[in-house]
């Protein structure tokens, strides 16, 4: 009787061809490989540490911001343009307590306020900045600005308005009237770099990601230099033999 048993082999896996697999040789040795690689090592290191130190020099530099700059100061004086010897230290007092006031909304308003300017009190605190001496009457004065035209522009209202809102706020006397806000020097725009648009650690990253991938192609290329070599050598071996 015909013999009802399945003509695929016992050891056949399920929907598997019946095909035998490829011989063992056929299949990537990684691991083999791999460790193959690492009779460069010293080699693809080299090779790693130069393109790490190229990469994170380049890539740290990124693309450096700049942005305007303008600087102006300012000096604290009694009103009558004299004062007597004590009142040197009320009137550093009120250098100090005149620069605090950039901060407050009344200032930060006035200067927002500007017409056909479009600023905000937020964006007049972010980029408005003082500097008070220490001992001393003067007040440096910051502006960071889109252009040098518009950093001008609010470096002036910036001063206009300290000079009408700090002594209404604060009230203070020195010699029986507010002391006032003179320009000592104008303002006048330097150009500063804002910063950078990469961080250390981007850069740190990206140079090592470079150093890694380029230490293994170095170390590949010198196998596959080392094996072409081999084969070489060995057909002319062969080629030698039979003549």
């Amino acid at each position: 009787m015909p013999s009802h048993e399945s003509s695929t082999p016992a050891n056949t896996p399920a929907g598997s061809t019946g095909e035998p697999f490829g011989p063992a040789s056929d299949v990537v040795d990684l691991v083999g490989y791999l460790g193959s690689l690492r009779r460069y090592a010293v080699p693809a290191l080299a090779v790693a540490v130069l393109v790490f130190a190229a990469a994170f020099f380049i890539s740290g530099r990124g693309t450096e911001a700049r942005a305007p700059q303008i600087d102006a100061r300012l000096a604290v004086l009694p009103a009558s343009g004299t004062s007597s010897p004590g009142a040197l230290m009320d009137l550093r007092v009120a250098a100090a307590s005149y620069g605090a006031t950039i901060e407050s909304n009344q200032v930060l308003e006035t200067v927002a306020a500007a017409p056909g300017r479009g600023w905000t009190p937020a964006g007049v605190k972010a980029a408005v900045s003082v500097v008070v001496l220490p001992d001393s009457l003067l007040i440096d004065l910051k502006v960071q600005g889109t252009s040098v035209e518009d950093g001008t522009a609010m470096a002036n209202a910036t001063i206009a308005a300290l000079q009408q809102e700090a002594p209404r706020q604060l009230g203070l006397m020195v010699g029986g009237s507010a002391p006032r806000i003179d320009v000592v020097a104008a303002p006048e725009p330097t150009l500063q770099v804002a910063g950078s648009s990469r961080s250390s650690l981007q850069s740190l990253i990206l140079a090592g990601l470079g150093a890694i991938v380029a230490g293994f192609l170095a170390a590949a290329a010198l196998l596959a230099r080392a094996d072409w070599s081999q084969r070489r050598s060995n057909r002319r071996g062969r080629v030698s033999g039979g003549l």
